[in-house]
């Protein structure tokens, strides 16, 4: 459902509805709220079990309203990042230990395992209603997910014949990249693999046709933070995320 002015959006998040067994939606905030539009946000909200409310940009105006006017708590600050590829400065040569993910059930379970113990930031760990054994596996089940979407794609890299690292990513009908999730194994931390893995992500996006990387992570993970500072992306934007349960 698009709002007047278009300064709003709700749509049904179907992967979260069955995998936590409750009716979500996602509510996207693009603009400031006007009068209208807030009779049809406390409409539409009431059919839902649980919203996740993104307010683009920090709107000021937009947090005084949910607070004023909801239960909703804040879950998460996500940064934006982007990175406009250039051409004339990328290193051709190929990185043998990068591999684009084919159908490999080890692999899979490898990648799996780096997933599960690497994530620490999470607005899915900060929200008490959730199920804590839902939410602590949550990104597991996003990387199982993954396999076999038609626009989502996943690099690895191999150190001493282990998969010690992996670069989840998707891509639209235009052609833009978004980093979804990037995670090298502890074993195998202080080896720049991530940055080697950016390197070939950067490679196959020219390939794709696309010369647009976009990435969004925690305000309070710093280590991503300065991960995308120091690979050339450059800060776009923070959206406050909030969660909200209307019966709670």
């Amino acid at each position: 459902m698009m709002g007047n002015g278009q300064s709003f959006y709700l749509q049904d998040l179907e992967w979260d509805t069955d995998y936590f067994g409750v009716k979500t939606s996602k509510l996207v905030l693009s603009g400031e709220l006007n009068e209208n539009d807030t009779q049809l946000v406390i409409e539409n909200l009431k059919s839902h079990d649980f919203i996740v409310i993104a307010n683009n940009q920090n709107n000021y105006k937009n947090n005084y309203w949910i607070s004023r006017n909801t239960t909703a708590f804040l879950v998460d600050m996500n940064i934006q990042f982007i990175k406009k590829i250039d051409r004339q400065i990328l290193v051709t040569r190929n990185n043998d230990d990068v591999v684009l993910f084919e159908d490999d059930e080890e692999v899979k379970a490898e990648i799996k395992k780096i997933a599960a113990q690497s994530f620490q930031f999470s607005r899915f760990f900060n929200d008490p209603y959730l199920p804590r054994n839902k939410s602590h596996r949550v990104y597991e089940e996003w990387i199982n997910n993954s396999f076999g979407a038609t626009n989502k794609k996943n690099l690895y890299i191999k150190c001493d014949n282990e998969v010690a690292g992996f670069l989840l990513f998707s891509f639209n009908s235009e052609l833009i990249i978004t980093i979804e999730l990037i995670a090298i194994s502890s074993k195998f931390q202080g080896r720049k693999l991530g940055q080697i893995l950016m390197h070939e992500l950067e490679k196959f996006s020219l390939k794709l046709g696309s010369s647009e990387l976009r990435v969004g992570t925690q305000i309070d993970n710093s280590p991503a933070v300065n991960f995308y500072a120091r690979n050339g992306f450059q800060y776009t934007g923070c959206h406050s995320i909030y969660h909200y349960w209307p019966n709670k």
